[in-house]
């Protein structure tokens, strides 16, 4: 049986035991306060079990010192010691279980109830400073973050108006007696628009086997919802443009990683019972739009020329904010909004069906792989949505096997979307 301390940790002692731990780093003292009476720290003796598989158990454990071995219900086990990237999320934190746990040496755990990490773990606003009172950090205290805040509070923030041609699409979609030829007069009137929309309906991400060579055979092929979907992807490219060098470099950037996101969603929708493949490639694309306006705002600080790397650092800290209030000016979905939001909210979990956001999550973990180890990120095998999607395709076992043999159909979308 494990050790139990019978002093109960005090808000300091928390925020220093989880320090380095990236699931707390955006936490406030408030919500360590929050924690106090609600977890306890346990110590195992070397070969003691700590969790079985299939546990329900309501508690969340944190590794603070020695190894644990996770064995899941098949294939290998693998060691997770204190201080590993791994280390600084909860682990085996999926419920049922997905591994049996057991202490590899003496170990020291904090065991957190797990209904009291979500409401303490905010995204969004609270994220950045929203007050002209400067804020410790690097990004967070330069003058463009109390800019676009300000500017957010205030309602003046520019948000770029959605292309026309997505615009008319949309409001002519709005209307009871929408008529299909008069939606393809509206796309016909722009041929670049109207060109790619053919190509994408002869592709085979979107079933072309006989080739339509009109817009109108293009709507009848893809129906008029999923048409406006891939019109509006088609159009957004034009709000990813700038004359200053560092600006423009990052507004490509940033629509390339969108193109990312949004192939990998198209995949994600289309084999997930429920969701769209159209619907998840729209989602990707504008998961990341609130970049374009503080991009914008960015052209009045030239310091920001030398300072790269805090640039970027804004950008992922506001943009997903920003992004939410750019999607519901342009009177989008609440799925959209919610997904843009907390599409890096790695650890959201829901008792309903898979959404989209579910679909943002996965695809910014998988576009993120390679950088995984310098962003502190969580395995994607133990998100809630990883677990969520395809029911269960996306297994454990599988890992990312059937997204590796997606990646035909994700070249081909990203070609498209270019």
């Amino acid at each position: 049986m494990p050790t139990e301390s019978t002093t109960p940790a005090q808000p300091g002692t928390l925020k220093r035991l989880l320090a380095g731990h990236p699931f707390f780093e955006d936490w406030d003292d408030d919500g360590f306060k929050s924690l106090a009476g609600v977890c306890q720290l346990l110590d195992y003796s070397e070969g003691e079990r700590v969790l079985e598989l299939g546990d329900l158990s309501p508690f969340s454990g944190f590794l603070l010192d020695g190894q644990l071995e996770l064995t899941p219900a098949e294939g290998q086990p693998r060691v997770l010691q204190a201080g590993d990237l791994d280390a600084g999320y909860p682990f085996a934190n999926l419920r049922p279980s997905s591994y049996d746990v057991v202490s590899r040496s003496d170990a020291s755990i904090l065991q957190i109830e797990t209904s009291r990490l979500k409401p303490a773990h905010k995204r969004g606003e609270a994220r950045f400073r929203t007050t002209d009172k400067a804020s410790a950090g690097s990004w967070q205290a330069h003058p463009l973050v109390a800019h676009v805040a300000r500017q957010m509070r205030a309602n003046t923030l520019q948000i770029p108006p959605l292309p026309g041609i997505a615009m008319k699409v949309k409001k002519a979609l709005e209307r009871d007696d929408v008529d299909m030829s008069d939606v393809a007069t509206i796309i016909s009137a722009d041929p670049a628009i109207a060109g790619r929309l053919i190509q994408v309906a002869n592709s085979a991400v979107f079933g072309g086997q006989s080739t339509v060579d009109s817009v109108q055979g293009a709507l009848v092929r893809m129906g008029l919802s999923r048409a406006q979907n891939i019109v509006i992807s088609l159009a957004s490219k034009s709000l990813y443009s700038a004359d200053e060098p560092l600006i423009k470099r990052q507004l490509l950037e940033r629509w390339r990683h969108a193109i990312d996101i949004a192939a990998l969603g198209a995949v994600l929708g289309d084999m997930t019972p429920g969701l769209q493949g159209d619907v998840g490639m729209l989602v990707g694309l504008l998961h990341d739009i609130g970049a374009v306006p503080i991009l914008l705002a960015a052209r009045e600080y030239p310091d920001l020329l030398k300072m790269p790397g805090i640039l970027e650092e804004i950008l992922d800290g506001m943009a997903p904010y920003v992004t939410q209030t750019v999607l519901a000016r342009w009177e989008f979905a609440d799925e959209f909004i919610a997904a843009a939001g907390d599409a890096d909210n790695w650890l959201r979990d829901h008792d309903r069906d898979p959404d989209y956001t579910d679909v943002m999550i996965v695809a910014h973990l998988h576009a993120l792989v390679k950088q995984r180890q310098f962003k502190r990120l969580p395995r994607i095998d133990e998100t809630p949505a990883f677990q969520k999607l395809a029911l269960g395709q996306l297994s454990a076992k599988l890992s990312l096997v059937v997204l590796d043999q997606a990646k035909s159909q994700i070249t081909e979308l990203r070609s498209l979307l270019t």
